[in-house]
This record gives structure tokens, sequence and C-alpha cells, in this order.
């Protein structure tokens, strides 16, 4: 049975994101399971009890249900648990797939990445978090600014109208690695080329930090999976289905020739 794809979602997001995207990977015989992390989307986790470990514990629950192994895509702030799950469960991912996502296997934050490579800012001015600390949430117009502004303005509206709350616990987070977890897994960076929330200049910085990622590019903003659903399908499957046609002892930088680069 073909690897599944398991689709993690970025801040303020929910499975809903990857509406648009399941399909899409199910035209190229793939699997796509998107999920509503702890206190996000749909689910009804109080915010004080979310963490990191919740988050990975679902993920895990999630994977093991599907057969014990899958390919993991993170979207946005998805990144950061996509890469702490690979850490931490480097034999149940069979793959990492950043979606115009937070890559930062140095322990580093993204504040740390921005401060370091300049450039604008995003949408970090534009977080407003509650009073008691424990969520935050954007404003609708800031969300479309930021996030969807290459999508037709109803579409754009409707997008940003489910925007949830985000536990401040689960958004705050790093992701240190090692070469023996998640040094070992193949890994693909789907960048977004007029992403107005991660800038491609940080983007670029963050696939630095592994060296042995491949890359595709695509000219969409911070959504690709909305604004090209078929793209960003077509890139995870082809890398999904060269990780599996290679053997488990294959080193990583053995694949065959990348589905396309920038």
């Amino acid at each position: 049975m073909a690897v599944p794809v398991v689709l993690v979602h970025g801040a303020w997001q929910g499975s809903w994101s990857f509406d648009e995207l399941v399909p899409a990977l199910a035209e190229f015989g793939r699997t796509g399971v998107a999920v509503d992390l702890p206190g996000n989307g749909a689910d009804s986790t109080p915010p004080e009890d979310v963490s990191l470990d919740r988050y990975l514990d679902a993920l895990t629950s999630t994977i093991d249900d599907l057969g014990g192994r899958a390919a993991v895509v993170g979207h946005s702030g998805g990144g950061l648990v996509a890469t702490a799950l690979a850490e931490r469960s480097p034999d149940r991912v069979a793959a990492v797939v950043y979606l115009a996502g937070m890559c930062l296997p140095n322990g580093e934050s993204f504040g740390e990445l921005q401060a370091r490579v300049g450039g604008p800012v995003g949408i970090s001015d534009d977080i407003v978090v509650a009073d008691d600390g424990l969520t935050s949430s954007v404003p609708t117009d800031a969300a479309i600014r930021y996030f969807l502004h290459d999508l037709p303005p109803a579409t754009a509206r409707r997008l940003a109208a489910q925007l949830t709350s985000q536990p401040e616990a689960g958004r705050l987070i790093t992701s240190p690695t090692t070469p023996a977890n998640f040094g070992r897994l193949p890994k693909l960076y789907v960048e977004a080329t007029d992403d107005r929330s991660i800038s491609v200049d940080a983007q670029r910085a963050m696939q630095a930090l592994a060296p042995d990622m491949e890359v595709v590019s695509l000219d969409t903003g911070h959504v690709p999976q909305v604004v090209d659903p078929n793209g960003v399908a077509a890139a995870i499957a082809d890398f999904v289905d060269r990780v599996e046609r290679s053997s488990p002892a294959t080193p990583t930088d053995a694949l065959a020739t990348p589905f396309t680069h920038r």
C-alpha cells in the first residue's frame, strides 16, 4: 500500500486548510489525511492543556492508525511540528515536506530567523494575544493581506473567516534535531515565491539549514495548497514516489532527479 500523507496545518488554521489538496493528492494515487492539532480547528482541547508533546502524541496516533508510517507535510508553522515529529519518531516518518513551512532544525525560533535575515516580518505585528496569554488570533483583514492575497476576494474572505484562536503553547515552539533522527530522513521544501507571510528569502534561509533538502518552487502566496493544489500534489507525490522506490539503506542524496527546482 502506498505510504499515506499526513497534513499538518499552520497557526490559526485547521484540517479545513487542506480541503483542496486532499482530492488533488488522490488524483496522484496518494491518500491525504488532514488533522486538527489539539486545541486547533474543530478540536476542543483547552489551550492550557496544549503542548508540543500533545501535538506529537496526536500525530503519532494518527500515523499508527494508518499503518505505522507516513510522509508528513507541514504548512507554515506546522513545519515546526513536522520537524519535531520526525526527530522524535523517525521510524514512523517516511519523508518530511515543508509547504511554505517553518524548517528550523537548529532549534532557532522563527522570530530569531526573521531578525537574522531581515526583510518583511509578515503578519507578526498584527498578531493579537489574549489577555490571559493562552491564545492568539489574527484580524481578518490582516489574514487576507498576508496569507490570502492571491485568491479571489470572496474565497479569501471565506477562508479568513475559518481561522480560529491558536494556543500559544503550540505556536511558540522550537524543534532542535539530531543527524541520527531528523537528519537521516528525505526532505522536500515547496517554496512559495509570492509569500507575504514567510518571505521567500526567509524560506531559502531555512532551506539552507538542511542542505540535503530538495526544493520545488511555486509562484503562489502563503497557501499554495489552495491556490495551486494540483502543483502541490504533483510535487509531493513525485517526491514520495521516489522515496518509496529507493531502498531504506540508500542515502537520501541518491534519489532520482528531483521533480523540479527553482
